[in-house]
């Protein structure tokens, strides 16, 4: 980022910092939004969007030469649009975890198949001496 877009390198963790504020204020409306929608079509809509927002990332600095404006604005566009994906972020990751919990039965809860992990099964506690 400090190369392509000529930034000062203090400037190189804003773009973390953009997506975490985003998701910060935007991760109760996001579970607002998805309980209206429905969970599956929130995260399967979330998808969708930071694809396209990944697929502008690179373009951010090509769009900013060719509509001529200053060396900075693609840093701008850039956090911008790193704003937007914390945002449609967090509405998979606030998601998520309720879908699966949804999903799940009280038996398999915290269960790791012994297909996976073998000595994961839960046992007597006077076994584990």
């Amino acid at each position: 980022m400090v190369e392509s877009m000529g930034a000062a390198e203090g400037y190189a963790a804003f773009a973390q910092g953009a997506a975490g504020i985003s998701s910060v204020i935007l991760a109760i409306p996001a579970g607002y939004f998805a309980h209206r929608l429905g969970r599956k079509n929130y995260i399967r809509l979330c998808l969708i969007c930071i694809t396209i927002i990944l697929l502008l990332i690179p373009a951010s600095g090509y769009l900013a030469s060719k509509l001529a404006l200053s060396p900075g604005s693609s840093l701008v566009i850039f956090l911008i649009l790193m704003f937007i994906y914390g945002a449609f972020w967090i509405g998979i990751v606030v998601n998520s975890f309720p879908m699966l919990w949804q999903m799940a039965s009280f038996g398999t809860m915290g269960y790791i198949p012994d297909c996976i992990i073998p000595s994961a099964r839960p046992r007597p506690f006077w076994l584990l001496r």
